[in-house]
């Protein structure tokens, strides 16, 4: 009745796995577009950067000194730009088009671990649900067999009204637990740009569970110091090398350097030669050719605060990458922590606690409906059996998210 009235999963959904996830997120999240979009803008600037000035075109009249006749010049007058400053325009475009690059894997980053939240929330939340929904139910055969017992005169009234009270509470519950499962479907299908429409179904928590005893990075042993410490070494030393914000902040100083590079060039002077017919009205018409030649004269101002300014952002920047080496560091030892302290959790929790908690609830129900024991025996074990699968799902739950934080820290994938 219970599982009829509150699903557990949408009836036809195809299954999505956190590598379809992650692949659909890539493909059709307008986050994930619109971060391509913006290197396409990023590259664009390489062009503009790149663009030689175009010439001008210049007609005048001029007075003769000294005589009554006019001239009239023509001129074609083409800037030069000295001192490699469109080279160092190009160089500062390009270190803004890695900056963009670097930026969007910061992102992508960011968003692959949403959705391996966000996919993992779903599944322990229909985790949760079907515990609820499956304790439900045994609360439905504990009313009716304490409505049974109490016809026969073998149970007080209030062990039935407790009962009833029991499974209402428990309904409550398996109500609040379908509203998590829809926030949780509701936050995945955001992620993945799923539309609303469509029903999504992921694997169940325990296949996640499963993981734990394939992920490479981590000792086969849990005792083991010396393989952790090894292991945990490989992982920072990676995490330095790829970690995205790392790659920013390299970026960020491969663009100061750029900036200062071109204030710099900015000093030299900038040449026009200019070309054209010069033609003279006099006593009989002259035809002839007209020079011009300009050059910029950078004497009051010579770039000081633009370069003092990319000097002070360089050494700005160079601190703050320091810290976050630093922070990668702490990060990437908290991740691989938490990690390990749930793996140890959900060892116990398979290995002991489960099938413990499960064995107690049938035979506590079983005592009960053989009139071998209280009503308060069987609800306290349904209870801790809810509370122990809770606790278990919140465990599988804890080491996904510590590995998407540890794969963030680490920059690259560590396992699906």
């Amino acid at each position: 009745m219970l599982a009829a009235q509150f699903p557990l999963a949408p009836a036809g959904a195809q299954v999505l796995s956190l590598e379809e996830a992650l692949t659909l997120t890539l493909e059709r999240s307008p986050r994930a577009i619109a971060l391509r979009r913006r290197l396409v803008v990023s590259e664009a600037g390489v062009l503009t950067a790149g663009a030689v000035p175009n010439p001008s075109l210049t007609v005048g009249d001029a007075d003769l000194v000294g005589r009554e006749a006019k001239a009239t010049f023509l001129f074609f007058e083409q800037p030069f730009e000295l001192g490699g400053k469109r080279d160092a325009r190009l160089t500062l475009a390009d270190a803004g088009v890695a900056l963009a690059r670097a930026e969007i894997a910061e992102s992508l980053w960011q968003l692959r671990s949403e959705v391996r939240k966000a996919h993992t929330e779903l599944s322990v939340a229909r985790a949760d649900l079907g515990a609820l929904t499956e304790v439900a139910a045994s609360g439905e055969r504990l009313v009716q067999v304490a409505e049974q017992r109490l016809r026969l005169g073998d149970i007080p009234e209030l062990d039935l009204i407790r009962a009833r009270q029991e499974l209402a509470a428990l309904r409550n519950e398996v109500r609040a637990g379908r509203a998590r499962v829809v926030v949780a479907e509701v936050a995945l299908g955001g992620l993945i740009a799923r539309p609303p429409e469509e029903p999504i179904e992921v694997p169940p928590a325990s296949q996640f569970a499963l993981k734990v005893q394939t992920d490479s990075f981590l000792p086969p042993d849990p005792n083991d110091a010396a393989v952790r410490s090894d292991r945990l070494r490989r992982l920072i030393d990676q995490a330095l090398a790829r970690r995205p914000q790392l790659r920013v902040l390299d970026a960020q100083l491969g663009v100061a350097s750029a900036e200062k590079r071109l204030a710099e060039a900015e000093r030299a002077p900038d040449l026009t030669l200019g070309l054209g017919p010069r033609f003279e009205r006099e006593e009989a018409d002259r035809l002839g050719v007209a020079a011009r030649v300009a050059l910029t004269l950078p004497l009051w101002y010579r770039q000081e605060g633009q370069i003092a300014r990319a000097e002070a952002q360089g050494g700005q920047l160079a601190a703050e990458r320091d810290a976050l080496a630093r922070q990668v560091i702490a990060e990437v030892q908290s991740s691989y922590a938490r990690i390990l302290a749930a793996r140890e959790q959900i060892d116990a929790f398979e290995e002991t606690l489960l099938p413990g908690a499960r064995e107690v609830e049938q035979i506590s129900r079983l005592a009960y409906e053989r009139g071998k024991s209280d009503l308060t025996v069987s609800i306290n074990a349904q209870t801790a059996g809810i509370l122990t699968r809770q606790r278990y799902h919140r465990a599988v739950l804890d080491y996904q998210v510590a590995l998407a934080d540890l794969e963030r820290a680490v920059g690259a994938p560590l396992t699906i």
